[in-house]
């Protein structure tokens, strides 16, 4: 059965596919924080805020006439402290 933290990320994808930001940011705090994970060239390393956030999508999305996102599978872990939903 499908948690709702799988539920709010798959949602998220699908807005993203949609290219529907504001639909993606409904899920993050004010105060996020977005790692990149890699160097890429003129992407920051880290974006702070939801401005930040929007200002990694639009960077992110800009060369491209089209990106969009395909979960082919998902595992949730959990973490020894047992987190849980709810």
């Amino acid at each position: 059965m499908a948690t709702e933290s799988f539920k709010t990320l798959e949602a998220g994808f699908e807005a993203w596919n949609r290219s529907d930001i504001d639909a993606v940011m409904e899920s993050f705090s004010d105060d996020v924080v977005w790692r990149t994970g890699a160097q890429m060239p003129d992407i920051d390393l880290v974006y702070e805020g939801r401005d930040g956030v929007r200002h990694f999508f639009k960077e992110f999305t800009d060369p491209w006439d089209e990106i969009s996102i395909e979960i082919e599978d998902m595992i949730e872990a959990r973490r020894e402290a047992g987190l849980t939903d709810g």
